[in-house]
């Protein structure tokens, strides 16, 4: 599963922070619906598994606990793209290394994304190699409308037209 193993902090980013926003959901006592309704990106397929995993196994003690739940990291899969300047100033390139290492060690999806670095770039810096920033910035388009393309292409569903947007 692409989320087994994540480190709890993350795990807790990702899982746990909408808990967090949500205010009054507690995902020790909350039934399905409420889940459902109350947490951004869990609908009623995966509020069920979250219930029904707290029922076989008890509650959940930790982020990591979450992470338990079949089915979580499926969302994910192609979907994670980090770009980062390894010379970040504020040091997040350190934390993408341990997130890519992490990353790559996923099979259950494998998370299919990408990581990249650019050579002494600052964080912000965009995946674009040939350009400095101030530049690539102007063409975001044409960097990623590619990779977009090729993400909607290949999870469409059968039958889907993917020649035209008619939809």
């Amino acid at each position: 599963m692409l989320i087994k193993g994540l480190s709890a902090a993350l795990v807790a980013v990702t899982l746990l922070a909408p808990i967090a926003i949500a205010g009054s959901v507690d995902v020790n006592t909350a039934d399905a619906k409420t889940l459902a309704r109350e947490l951004d990106g869990v609908g009623k397929a995966k509020a069920e598994a979250i219930v029904s995993y707290r029922e076989k196994n008890g509650p959940f003690r930790s982020a990591d606990d979450l992470s338990k739940v079949k089915g979580l990291g499926k969302k994910l899969a192609g979907k994670v793209h980090i770009y980062c300047g390894d010379m970040d100033n504020y040091y997040l390139n350190d934390a993408v290394y341990l997130v890519e290492e992490f990353l790559k060690g996923t099979s259950d999806p494998p998370y299919a994304g990408e990581v990249d670095y650019g050579d002494r770039a600052e964080h912000c810096w965009n995946g674009d190699h040939t350009r400095p920033n101030a530049f690539s910035r102007l063409r975001y388009i044409q960097m990623h409308a590619p990779k977009m393309l090729e993400r909607i292409e290949a999870s469409a569903p059968p039958g889907a037209d993917t020649t035209s947007w008619r939809y």
